[in-house]
This record gives structure tokens, C-alpha cells and sequence, in this order.
């Protein structure tokens, strides 16, 4: 045996005592590919209700109004309230998202009011 041998086996026993003692399992060395030893993919849930794409436009049109509140708000929070309520009557009808289509609404409520309040404000005084 040459020492690199004998440094080996020594690594692979103190491993294998260390291993042990921590509870760690040494990998199995095989050719086989990672894809080949990983589980497939679940299947899709049968029960699992349609996508609402409009509940999540809602939301992103609200949450634009809100942002944009001062020169978009009065023109983007009807639109939001308007998809919002749109989604929400689809949710109603077995398809999800009506949480997202009632945060679409309020969202376009609060961009609307906010926009409105600014733009009178500016529009009654000079001081803009």
C-alpha cells in the first residue's frame, strides 16, 4: 500500500465514524443522471378553480392608481373599480381571485378619491 492509500482509507473510516456519529449518509456514486433519480412532478389539482387574469389586472390597475394618484388617479380608479367588480361577480361564479378583485376595487376607491382631492385642491388655489 502507498501512503496516499493508507490517507484514504484513513480519510474514508474517519468519515465513515464521523459520518455516522452525525448523522450524515455518505452519497451513493452512480452514472445516472440527477433527473433521472428525481420524483416527477406532481399533477395538476383536478379540483383546483380556474385563473382570474382579470382580478390580477384589477389589482395592478388600482395599485397604479394609487401610485399615480395626483395625474392618473380620477382615470385609472374607475377603470379599477370597474374590472375589480367585473372579477369579482367571475369569482362568484367558482373562479378564484376574488380576494385580488376586492383589493383591485379598494385600491381603485382610494387612487380615485386621493387623485380627485388633489386635482380640486389644485384647482382652487394657486398655490401649485
Amino acid at each position: 500500500m502507498t501512503s496516499n492509500q493508507v490517507a484514504r482509507t484513513d480519510h474514508d473510516e474517519l468519515c465513515s465514524r464521523l459520518g455516522s456519529s452525525l448523522g450524515y449518509v455518505a452519497p451513493v456514486e452512480d452514472d445516472t443522471p440527477l433527473s433521472a433519480n428525481a420524483a416527477p412532478p406532481p399533477p395538476p389539482r383536478p379540483d383546483a378553480p380556474a385563473r382570474n387574469s382579470k382580478a390580477v389586472v384589477a389589482t395592478v390597475v388600482g395599485a397604479l392608481s394609487v401610485v399615480l394618484f395626483f395625474p392618473f388617479g380620477p382615470v385609472l380608479g374607475p377603470i379599477a373599480i370597474v374590472m375589480g367588480k367585473n372579477a369579482r361577480r367571475r369569482a362568484m361564479d367558482g373562479v378564484s381571485g376574488k380576494g385580488l378583485a376586492t383589493a383591485g376595487i379598494v385600491l381603485g376607491v382610494i387612487g380615485l378619491v386621493a387623485g380627485a382631492y388633489v386635482w380640486i385642491i389644485a384647482s382652487t388655489c394657486d398655490c401649485l
